[in-house]
Formats: structure tokens, sequence, C-alpha cells
């Protein structure tokens, strides 16, 4: 098993969008388990009755919790951890397990702006890098501000950052499909479209996900 955990220091930048389509789309390559640790369940609340994806729930990020999850019959876990920066789950994520933390992988989603990325890097270099792989990923990206979102990735980059090479876009269909309890590539009808490039995005990421972690 792989798990894959999703969190950020700075609230608001798209968390538990991406821990939920992040499941959905590893479950075309292997049955997942999504991770519920946030308090707020959001996540939980959002996956219905998904093929290959099973959900449970956890108020925080308890190390042993965590580490049990490999003896499970899954492909891969996606934790959606809790919306802000808390101590203690911060140290059970990075509790050594073995030789290693627990996750394969922190997934850090930011939007692209200077105020959510500076609480990002700074968790990164006092506590992620060197210890822990990790991936960042812009967020809730605005079609218009793409050009500028590629300039600070690569800025991000020039610094020994590791940012990916696909962007989640801003798209409003993520509220119906939130309301449907449903992953966006279910929409249909007038918002196929507009659902299908959303889906994209995390199609991208996925396939990246999956080389990091192999």
């Amino acid at each position: 098993m792989k798990i894959i955990a999703v969190g950020s220091p700075k609230g608001g930048v798209g968390k538990t969008t991406a821990a939920v389509h992040l499941a959905h789309s590893l479950s075309s390559h292997g049955r997942t388990l999504l991770v519920d640790a946030d308090s707020i369940q959001s996540a939980a609340g959002w996956a219905g009755d998904w093929p290959n994806v099973d959900v449970t729930s956890t108020i925080g990020a308890d190390a042993q919790e965590l580490a049990r999850l490999r003896q499970a019959d899954y492909a891969y876990a996606v934790v959606d951890l809790p919306g802000a920066r808390d101590a203690e789950s911060w140290h059970a994520l990075l509790a050594p397990q073995g030789e290693r933390p627990v996750p394969d992988l922190l997934l850090i989603p930011s939007r692209p702006r200077l105020i959510d990325l500076e609480p990002a890097v700074q968790l990164i270099r006092q506590e992620i890098a060197g210890r822990l792989p990790y991936l960042i990923v812009f967020t809730m990206v605005k079609t218009a501000q793409m050009h500028l979102a590629e300039q600070r990735a690569n800025e991000l980059r020039g610094l020994d950052l590791i940012v990916s090479s696909h962007m989640i876009r801003d798209y409003s269909v993520y509220d119906e499909a939130q309301e449907r309890r449903s992953p966006v590539h279910r929409i249909g009808g007038e918002r196929h479209r507009t659902a299908r490039d959303a889906a994209n995005d995390f199609e991208g990421l996925t396939s990246e996900v999956r080389t990091l972690t192999q």
C-alpha cells in the first residue's frame, strides 16, 4: 500500500477537494481508502458510494493508527489531514515508523499567492525536507492567472522546492460535485465540458503522484 497524506499549514487552499479527487482518480489503479482525519469531516461527507473507494474517519493523525493502514488490503490510502496546522498531527505525520515517516508522500496544496505559499515553504524547510517526500501542487488557480502561476512554480523550483507540473484550476463545478456527493468526473449535462477539464487536472496530478510513490 502507498499512503499519500494531503495537508497544508494554510486553510482555504482546496485541501479536501484535492484529497477526495486524488482518491477517486487513484481508484482506477487499485482499491483505495480515503481517510478523513479532519475534525470537520468534509471528505467523508463528500465521498459517496464510489466504486473501488472506501471511506473511514479518524480525528487527528495518530502515527500508530496511520501505520496500521498498511495492513489493510488497499493499493492506496489518501489521508485528508486537519485543515490548519496542528502541532500534534504534524508531529504524528513526521514520527518515524521504523526508519521513515508513515506516509509515502505529503501532497501540499497551495494557491499560487505568496500569502498561501510562505507558510508551506516554511513548513517544508523546517520540518519536511530531507525527512518526507513531498509535492507542492497549485490549487484554485484562475484561468487568467495560469501564466503567473507557472512563473511562480519556476521560482520555487529555482529554490530547490518540488512543485507539481500540473495545476488544479478554479472551477465552480466543484461546488456542484460536492452537493451531489460526486467527483467532478461524473458531472454531465451542460457542465460536462468544464467538469471534464477539472477531471483532467486531477488525472495529470494522479499520474505524477503514482510515479513519485513507485
